[in-house]
């Protein structure tokens, strides 16, 4: 599992502030999670490890963690997206970094996020613009002599073919 340096100090008082939990109970509490150790065991085998913190208090902590390792994994990931792009700034990288929400890191994210390249817009990009679509249209164009109906007659719709 990952281990707890992974997590700031600033990201472990938050979670403590949060949860309403000691400093103590909650380094122990992560350190026996990423030990193997479930939730209803350390609730009632580890109490002096945990300060007598409940199973509320554990899966509370649990969730929390896992919330702020999957943030910190986005944030690198995000900070690396950004870096090989060339357009990370030193104050675009303190707001990153100082994020402690998830929807605010995407929004972040937002404007330096890569446009996903579909086969469709790589054939929009290849189609010629709007003065190349007038004339290849012009050149298709070829008005007949008997006017629709013989278009019509001409692909073969409406000749014995109804329902």
């Amino acid at each position: 599992m990952t281990d707890i340096k992974n997590l700031s100090p600033e990201i472990l008082l938050h979670i403590a502030q949060t949860l309403n939990v000691p400093l103590r109970g909650l380094v122990a509490v992560i350190e026996l999670l990423d030990g193997g150790g479930t939730v209803p065991f350390i609730a009632r085998y580890r109490k002096e490890a945990t300060g007598n913190l409940d199973e509320v208090q554990i899966l509370s902590i649990e969730e929390s963690l896992a919330y702020f390792r999957d943030l910190a994994s986005r944030r690198e990931t995000i900070l690396a997206s950004i870096a090989e792009q060339g357009k990370l700034t030193d104050e675009l990288k303190a707001r990153i970094e100082a994020s402690l929400d998830k929807a605010e890191l995407e929004d972040l994210y937002l404007p330096y996020k890569p446009k996903r390249r579909t086969k469709a817009t790589i054939a929009r990009e290849k189609r010629p613009g709007a003065a190349g679509r007038i004339l290849v249209g012009a050149a298709k164009f070829r008005p007949t002599a008997g006017g629709f109906g013989s278009d019509i007659r001409q692909c073969g719709v409406g000749r014995g073919h109804t329902r």
